[in-house]
């Protein structure tokens, strides 16, 4: 992924799923939601990127946690390392996040764009 300032960030081995949130489903297969994601590492952290669609902005914090708290489980029992980091269209080219607060200046480097060109991986919830 390149971001600002000509800066590498090394992809891991994984997956993010592109759009959805797991309670509304991105795409459903037998009572599963199947999500494109970006699992990558960056500053010595690892992230799981997950794209939602722009209406996950328009929850409030306690669906935002709540979602958070149902796709961090379902990345774990997958085998990926990392924090679940849902990213979203916020209108007007920019992209939104809900991660830690030391991750937000590359967070706010990196746009909705350079993450699709980054998803590597499939997760699936159940």
């Amino acid at each position: 992924m390149r971001v600002a300032g000509a800066r590498r960030v090394a992809l891991a081995d994984s997956t993010l799923v592109w759009p959805g949130d797991c309670q509304e489903g991105n795409d459903t297969r037998g009572g599963t939601s199947v999500y494109q994601i970006a699992h990558l590492r960056e500053q010595g952290q690892d992230m799981i990127i997950v794209p939602l669609e722009s209406n996950f902005g328009w929850q409030t914090d306690v669906d935002q946690e709540r979602t958070v708290s149902y796709l961090q489980p379902c990345a774990a029992s997958a085998g990926l390392a990392g924090t679940v980091v849902p990213v979203w269209d916020a209108g007007g080219g920019r992209m939104a996040f809900r991660a830690p607060g030391p991750w937000h200046p590359f967070f706010s480097s990196i746009n909705l764009q350079e993450v699709a060109a980054n998803l590597n991986k499939t997760l699936t919830c159940p």
